[in-house]
């Protein structure tokens, strides 16, 4: 898809490769398109678009990174300011438009303020800003600025893109949240460890291996899965696997190629990569299913660490922000020591993307 718009000095055209190509025209259809693209509604939120030139239309430009803080009422403007200087650093953008998604009693003036200050401090070209409230928007750039509709997403053809890749909205941050927080009865735990320590045992067996990937494999390409409903021994092999490093890496290796797991065995990660398809072959609620499937390992030091890293690792693969973030939290809260998962912090912090 692609963004027009018209800011000073020049005309500013933006294109997001591989979502489509309906044009966004104007600030108000990207504060429409934005929680397609984020996965759900913002809220008390500062979101920062950074753009950059298109390669392939020179007088266009891309979405490069969007990035996401929450503005709260203790929250200081410049440290807020502050905390997405990386994503102008790491993204070099020529231009960046930053939206203030304020709620009953936030208003993102003064975040706004800091954001530009700290833009044009890291050299951005152009910089444009508004707020939004309510379904209205408020464009901070215009000579007289006023309150204006969002257009209903029905009416943005950009909006179809996200639509037709399998991306629906939450209603909030908080519901990702809540869906991989779900109710395991004592029972069933057991019932999963037990099967976790049965499947340890068969390892390093090919056959167990095999077995384990086809769980992972069918979550990640089946939509109508639900992690939560497979069977006990199902998400035991998930355990046993994610328990085992040189598996839990081949999995990575596999299903997001980039820098972890470049040293397991060949035999492993050719295994991993006949049966478990990487993310960029499947719809965009792959991430979200194993993190489901993460939420269904019993809580302890190893396995459900391991889980949650991989959740985080292949989120942020995906480019999913927030799911990463989220996943990788209960990583560190599980066992703050786990190395996949400081690397993934890191990652993040500093809006590293992976490497492809």
């Amino acid at each position: 898809m692609t963004f027009q718009e018209n800011l000073q000095p020049e005309a500013f055209r933006a294109a997001r490769s591989g979502q489509g190509s309906a044009a966004i025209r104007g600030v108000g259809q990207l504060v429409a398109v934005l929680p397609y693209h984020l996965g759900y509604q913002p809220a008390d939120s500062l979101v920062l678009v950074c753009l950059e030139a298109a390669p392939e239309v020179p007088e266009q430009s891309r979405i490069s990174l969007t990035a996401r803080v929450s503005m709260t009422s203790q929250a200081a403007p410049a440290e807020l300011a502050q905390a997405l200087a990386p994503a102008f650093l790491r993204a070099r953008p020529r231009a960046v438009v930053c939206l203030g998604f304020e709620g009953e009693v936030t208003d993102s003036r003064p975040f706004l303020g800091s954001v530009e200050e700290v833009a044009r401090q890291a050299g951005v070209e152009h910089v444009h800003s508004g707020r939004v409230w309510a379904q209205n928007w408020w464009n901070c750039s215009s000579p007289e600025p006023s309150w204006e509709p969002v257009p209903a997403a029905r009416d943005v053809p950009a909006v179809a893109d996200y639509v037709v890749a399998g991306t629906h909205p939450l209603a909030s941050r908080a519901h990702i949240e809540q869906c991989l927080r779900p109710a395991i009865s004592v029972e069933r735990a057991a019932d999963i460890s037990a099967a976790a320590r049965a499947f340890q045992v068969r390892l390093p067996d090919a056959s167990a291996v095999v077995q384990g990937l086809q769980v992972i494999s069918t979550v990640l390409s089946d939509p109508l899965v639900d992690p939560s409903v497979l069977c006990p021994r199902d998400v035991g092999s998930f355990v046993g696997l994610m328990d085992w490093t040189a598996s839990r890496d081949a999995v990575l290796q596999a299903a997001a190629p980039g820098l972890v797991g470049a040293d397991v065995g060949d035999s492993l990660v050719s295994l991993a990569r006949e049966i478990i398809p990487t993310l960029s072959d499947v719809d965009e609620g792959a991430a979200l299913r194993f993190a489901k499937l993460a939420a269904q390992v019993p809580v302890g030091p190893g396995s459900s660490a391991s889980a949650w890293a991989c959740a985080a690792y292949l989120a942020w693969w995906k480019g999913d922000g927030s799911l990463a973030n989220i996943a990788n939290d209960r990583a560190l809260a599980i066992d703050p020591e786990y190395r996949l998962a400081q690397l993934i912090d890191s990652a993040l912090r500093t809006a590293m993307p992976p490497s492809r």
